[in-house]
């Protein structure tokens, strides 16, 4: 079966792929020449039916057939391209390559090392006989290496095009059903044995160390390459390696020491053989053509090449391109020449031998132009043996040469070549398969990582000193807790430090800052930034911070830019002469010293001063600057900062929001705005899901009930029947009282009707006519004097000593009478009492019973006729009242002025124009005036009066399972509106249970404030998605105005000061960080004595020493630990 991959045997895949190869060779193809540069311009392609059908094929079309009949096998085909010719490979485990287009001939070359890829000539199929498929595997395998890869393109993968989109095209042709009778005679080719299983490559898990020790050497092999793949072990012919024929190696190491500038030539195009014989020439002048052509070179200080002059311009060019791109990038010289070769095989009986490097000498190749030669010079740096070889052959061959480990043999001119290279040979004399040749060859060479191998084999215990690699080391399963101090929140740095803590050489943010006296305050942290937030500025700012609190620093990068551009920041700001660059060009002996001696010449103390006033000022502005940002920052109970609050009003400020308010600001914690805020968008959403309908505002019931909806419903049909009866009875009324009918009125029209109605229904069986006169105004007044006047009357008679004759009364000429009475009373016994006698039977004749008193009786007979008078003289004598005289029921009376009273204001109906006016006085006055009770008048307004008490108590039966009272007041026609709406409320059952759910959300909004946000919703003017915003933007308005008076900083805050303040920081800011490398040069002043007053035995004294020499005679490394406690303060900072 063509199950692909499923197996997970190898094995299988490759059967699955020769049975194609098989197949497909069994088909007779011819070879078509394919069209030139059809790998950049592209070519069509014969179909698969094609090919089988005309028996011709190009390269491509062979390759593509290959690719389609192994993708359908389940296989992970890959396409070559070469210049003018195309191949396939395929992958024996389920595996692509990295990218859908590798232009990497490298990769495809490990891919088929590890046996994980196979690749074949697929044009074998087209000779006669085929090739066989490890034939076609030997083809395609030699133009993939390294000294044909000129040739290659790239190697498309279509498993990983399928992924990425690419899709195979349609064929648009039917399915062949039969195998024609030409197909079924072809005979395939024998398929080839399967590769041993123990010969395919196994993915090989690393299983991480537990140990402190496991993981020392698994970082041990890592940094340590000891692998065949390592130029330092295996030193291969390849581009980027020149072979030199060189006749004296040791003489060319001297002249490379002594400064030497060597010229580097091409053998072949300098001394061409042409037609001579080499191996002739040597038996007749007894020496070689060559080596005596490069002797002589050498002499001339030229260094021929065994590669021709094109080979060797080009290689060369690479070199250059690829030192300086290193150098870049790590900081480092990678360029050596290797002098002496170390030949070595495996076992002593393989053929295959390989070369490792002896003696590498820092090199750097130069040009004067594009047009001129290379030249070779010394490096300035300390030439090494290959300490890699000598790990190898410990490892591997148990050969220990400590003797190369150490200090190398040296001559006048410096590492004495011939002696190091004898030693070697006498080191390896009885090592089979083990020898010495002098040859030499210029290459590129890396050693930090045997750097860092040889401190973590010979110096673990003081690594482990550094916190940070212990914890590495002995505790990686765990977090780091550093130095056990946090990082200082970045909000909070103004509260901790004065402006003089934070010496910044660069303008810095907070968090910047932070970092920069988190470094100062020893405290461990990694910072991450994508490209351009400004690490280098940084970077710069932490060392000037460190440097000034009397720390020593050293700088390390990936990158050589990223310690330019630090050291240029810090050398604009003056502090260049006390950082010492190891990572530039100037990192050889003579200018290391230089800068040694330059850091030793300016340690000059600065005073301090100054720095302490202008950070004063500048600690002044910014307490006041930041008095007003933690105003507006500050976290209030509820939660909210004024400056969220103020962006909220201002972003939304042509919003509409709903008017809310509370008590006080403070009325609410953080957690219960938020529930506020989540009630109003719950508000907003319940809002959303309900079918609105007018009517059902009449409802405030929270939870529904089949009950309670047949209660509803049923006061809904009562309250409906009850406003069509009032309308009906209201228009009879109004024509009764001579007003037009028109079916409905207004709650105060209707209310003005109904006490108009109870007026007329209460002056039944009385005249009230008098409502229509014109001194009615003054009958309230006359009643009162006619009342007080009876009174007065009434109780004078009841006074007198006897009772006269009523009408009799009126006639007695009292003034006459008292005039006799006082005459008599004057005169002298016995007229007096004889006058006084008369008088008395005077008055005794008008007296019916009892006896006349006239000293008692007269006073009250003139106040009986002055009140009679008075009786006699009311206005209400005349009036249709039932005026007696004194006889008068003044209470009656009372009461019909009472009804007149009432009357006369429930006649001013409401609205009512002058001819209605005139029409209803004209209609209710003969009523008015007969008191009928049966009047037509009367009957409507009885009718009218029932009719709304029954429609009153509808109302109140509705609004019992309605939960309110129905809201009328507002519309011009509340009998017609309330009939329609009971109507449509019938109509709108089916929506009563989600309005009643409603309701329940609604009341919640309402107990909690919410009234005015649920008011606008439902009228729409807040959308229900919008509510949770609406009332976010309510609150806001109505908190901030009170939060902004109750902080004295907000409330007087004025712009011009406030940017003056800032204006005023900025300027004293600026000062500030010109004068921190005053600050930083003062704190790292090293105090050391002169250069010239040191004792030459000491350590400075070995300083000065190695600055007044030509030729300094110590390395860097060796002059750095010579130094353990000058060098620190000559160099407190190291890049």
């Amino acid at each position: 079966s063509l199950d692909g991959y499923q197996s997970g045997n190898p094995q299988r895949a490759f059967m699955l792929a020769a049975a194609i190869y098989s197949a497909i060779a069994g088909l007779s193809l011819h070879y078509a020449e394919p069209p030139a540069s059809f790998e950049s311009r592209g070519q069509k392609i014969r179909r698969p039916s094609i090919i089988t059908a005309e028996k011709l094929a190009t390269c491509l079309d062979t390759s593509l057939l290959f690719a389609s009949a192994l993708e359908a096998t389940g296989l992970h085909p890959v396409v070559l391209m070469f210049q003018g010719h195309a191949a396939v490979g395929v992958w024996m485990t389920q595996r692509t390559l990295a990218n859908a287009i590798e232009p990497d001939a490298m990769e495809v070359r490990k891919a088929l090392a590890s046996r994980e890829l196979i690749v074949f000539e697929t044009t074998g199929v087209t000779h006669r006989p085929a090739m066989t498929l490890e034939a076609a595997q030997h083809a395609i395998e030699q133009r993939l290496d390294e000294t044909q890869v000129a040739t290659f393109v790239a190697a498309i993968d279509i498993r990983r095009s399928r992924s990425g989109g690419i899709t195979p095209l349609a064929s648009h042709e039917p399915t062949r059903r039969s195998v024609d009778a030409e197909a079924a005679t072809e005979i395939a080719l024998p398929l080839p044995a399967a590769p041993a299983v123990v010969a395919l490559p196994v993915e090989i898990v690393e299983v991480k160390p537990t140990t402190a020790a496991g993981r020392i050497d698994r970082w041990q092999k890592k940094l340590l390459d000891l692998t065949l793949r390592n130029r330092l072990l295996n030193f291969p012919d390849s581009k980027k390696t020149i072979p030199f024929l060189c006749t004296d190696v040791g003489y060319l190491e001297d002249r490379l020491m002594a400064g030497a500038s060597i010229r580097l030539i091409s053998l072949p195009e300098q001394n061409p053989l042409g037609e001579r014989d080499a191996v002739l020439y040597r038996e007749v002048h007894g020496r070689d053509l060559q080596r005596g052509f490069a002797a002589e070179a050498l002499l001339r200080d030229e260094l021929p090449s065994t590669l021709d002059g094109r080979q060797l311009e080009s290689r060369l060019i690479d070199l250059y391109r690829q030192v300086r791109n290193d150098f870049a990038e790590g900081g480092a010289n990678t360029l050596f020449l290797a002098v002496g070769f170390l030949r070595w095989k495996k076992k002593a009986e393989d053929e295959r031998s390989y070369r490792a490097p002896l003696l590498l000498v820092p090199v750097k190749i130069e040009r004067r132009s594009a047009t001129s030669h290379f030249t070779l010079r010394f490096h300035e740096d300390e030439p090494r043996f290959n300490a890699t070889l000598l790990q190898f052959l410990e490892r591997d061959f148990e050969l220990k040469l400590p003797q190369f480990s150490g200090e190398l043999p040296e001559d006048e001119s410096g590492v004495d070549v011939p002696r190091l290279l004898g030693l070697m040979r006498q080191a390896v004399r009885d090592v089979p398969g083990m020898e010495v040749v002098d040859e030499t060859a210029l290459s590129t060479f890396s050693f930090a990582k045997f750097l860092m191998w040889k401190d973590l084999v010979e110096r673990t215990d003081a690594l482990r000193e550094n916190r940070v690699v212990r914890h590495l080391i002995d505790t990686p399963e765990i977090a780091f807790e550093g130095n056990g101090a946090s990082f200082r929140d970045e909000r909070e740095l103004d509260r901790h430090y004065a402006p003089s803590d934070m010496v910044l050489l660069l303008p810095a943010d907070s968090s910047q800052t932070a970092a920069s006296l988190a470094a100062a305050e020893g405290r461990d942290f990694v910072i991450i930034g994508p490209p351009g937030t400004g690490k280098s500025q940084t970077i710069a700012n932490m060392i000037a911070n460190c440097l000034s609190v009397g720390k020593t620093v050293l700088f390390v990068a990936e990158k050589t830019a990223a310690l330019d551009v630090v050291y240029r920041r810090l050398r604009e700001h003056g502090l260049g002469a006390h950082c010492l660059e190891l990572h530039s060009s100037k990192a050889d002996r003579r200018n290391f010293l230089t800068q040694l001696r330059i850091s030793w010449e300016s340690g000059v103390r600065v005073d301090a001063a100054e720095w302490i006033a202008i950070n004063e000022r500048l600690r002044v502005r910014r307490d006041e600057l930041n008095a007003y940002v933690e105003a507006l920052h500050r976290h209030h109970v509820n939660g909210l900062t004024p400056y969220l609050a103020l962006g909220i009003a201002l972003k939304n400020k042509r919003q509409h929001a709903p008017r809310l308010s509370w008590p006080s600001r403070d009325s609410h914690d953080e957690a219960n705005r938020l529930a506020l805020e989540h009630i109003a968008a719950e508000t907003g959403l319940a809002f959303q899901s309900v079918e609105m309908r007018s009517v059902l505002r009449l409802i405030d019931v929270t939870e529904w009930t089949s009950g309670w909806q047949d209660n509803l419903l049923e006061g809904a049909k009562t309250l409906k029947n009850a406003s069509e009866v009032l309308a009906t009875a209201l228009d009879a009324f109004l024509v009764s009282i001579g007003l037009r009918a028109k079916g409905d009125a207004s709650k105060a029209e209707l209310e003005a009707l109904r006490k108009l109605a109870a007026a007329l229904q209460d002056s039944a069986g009385y005249d009230v006519s008098i409502v229509f006169d014109r001194d009615f105004a003054q009958l309230r007044g006359a009643l009162a004097t006619l009342n007080e006047a009876i009174g007065d009357y009434r109780k004078s008679r009841k006074d007198l000593s006897a009772r006269y004759d009523e009408a009799a009364v009126a006639r007695i000429r009292v003034e006459d009478i008292e005039q006799q009475w006082q005459q008599a009373a004057s005169a002298f016994w016995p007229n007096s009492q004889l006058g006084k006698r008369k008088v008395q039977k005077l008055l005794q004749g008008y007296v019916t019973e009892g006896v006349a008193d006239p000293q008692h009786d007269l006073l009250l007979l003139r106040l009986m006729q002055d009140r009679r008078a008075t009786v006699e003289a009311n206005i209400l004598s005349g009036k249709p009242i039932g005026f007696a005289a004194l006889d008068t029921d003044t209470h009656r009376i009372d009461q019909i002025l009472s009804m007149a009273e009432r009357l006369r204001q429930t006649l001013r109906l409401p609205g009512l124009g002058t001819e209605d006016f005139k029409a209803l006085l004209q209609a209710t006055a003969p009523s008015l005036r007969s008191g009928a009770a049966d009047s037509t008048m009367r009957y409507g307004a009885a009718r009218f009066l029932a009719a709304s008490a029954a429609f009153e108590a509808a109302k109140t039966q509705f609004a019992i399972p309605a939960g309110k009272t129905p809201s009328w007041a507002e519309h011009d026609n509340p009998l017609t509106e309330l009939t329609t709406a009971m109507g449509d409320l019938l109509d709108a059952r089916h929506l009563l249970r989600d309005w009643t759910s409603w309701c329940g959300i609604r009341r919640r909004a309402v107990s909690h404030n919410l009234g005015a946000l649920v008011d606008d919703i439902e009228a729409g003017l807040v959308r229900p998605a919008e509510a949770q915003s609406a009332f976010r933007l309510a609150y806001v308005r109505w908190w901030l105005p009170a939060t902004l008076d109750a902080d004295p900083v907000l409330r007087n805050f004025r712009r011009f000061q406030h940017e003056h303040a800032i204006e005023d920081f900025r300027e004293i800011d600026d000062l500030v960080r010109a004068q921190a490398s005053l600050r930083v040069i003062s704190a790292i002043a090293h105090g050391l004595p002169a250069v010239q007053g040191v004792p030459r035995n000491s350590e400075l004294g070995l300083l000065r020493h190695q600055m007044e020499l030509q030729r300094p005679s110590r390395s860097i490394r060796e002059m750095i630990g010579a130094m353990p406690t000058s060098f620190a303060k000559l160099a407190p900072c190291m890049l």
